[in-house]
Order: structure tokens, then sequence, then C-alpha cells
């Protein structure tokens, strides 16, 4: 059984990253810490940076009011942690019926990276 994961979240502010990479509040839509097993977490993972997307878009929710208003509805929210920023994106439609939010999707946009780098021997028979 997992522990409930949390984040503390506040509007764009100007911080370090943990390598000492300086990120600028106007670069980001919100900043978010989150905690994960009791202690603070070195990043944002993917799966809370997309709900924190779709709670940013959202009208009313604290996330909403928090996050600096983007310059247009299909730009990523960039959100800022203790590892950098990652950049979401969320399209929410509404009920027909009912007027109430259903979010359609949630995606994460990524650079690829070096993960890891070896090498392999091999016999030729």
């Amino acid at each position: 059984m997992g522990t409930p994961k949390i984040a503390i979240i506040t509007t764009p502010k100007s911080y370090n990253t943990s390598s000492g990479r300086h990120v600028d509040g106007s670069s980001i839509h919100i900043t978010a810490r989150p905690y994960s097993m009791g202690a603070p977490h070195p990043t944002l993972p993917m799966t809370g940076a997309i709900c924190l997307a779709a709670a940013c878009t959202l009208s009313g929710t604290i996330c909403n009011q928090a996050a600096r208003a983007r310059s247009n509805p299909s730009e990523p929210y960039v959100i800022g942690h203790g590892g950098g920023t990652i950049a979401t994106a969320c399209v929410v439609d509404h009920d027909a019926t009912t007027g109430a939010p259903i979010i359609e999707s949630g995606s994460v946009i990524r650079t690829a990276r070096r993960l890891m780098q070896g090498q392999v021997l091999y016999l030729k028979e």
C-alpha cells in the first residue's frame, strides 16, 4: 500500500536547482515541491506533473489561482521543481449536459538525454 503523494505549490518563484542551476520565475508558470515517502522528492514525477497541469487548467482550483496565466490556452504549463523544469500539457473539454470538466488527455514534453553508456563484448563462433 502506497503513501499519499503530496506537493507544496506556490506562485512562480526564482530559485536554484539542486545542481545549482538558476531558474528564473518568469520562465515558469508554477513552482512545486513534491514529497514522497515523507521526504522531499528531488524532481517532479511525470504522473504528478500531469496531475498538476490538469489542476492548473481547471478554473477555481488552488493550483489555477497560483499559476501564472498562459498567453495561449494550448501553451504547456512549465512547472519549476527541485531538479529543474518540466513542460506539461493538458486538454480539457466540458460535458455537454452538465458543463463539468472532462480531462481528455495529459502529456509531458521531455528532451532526450543519455541514460547509459557502455560496451558489450561477445564471442563470435
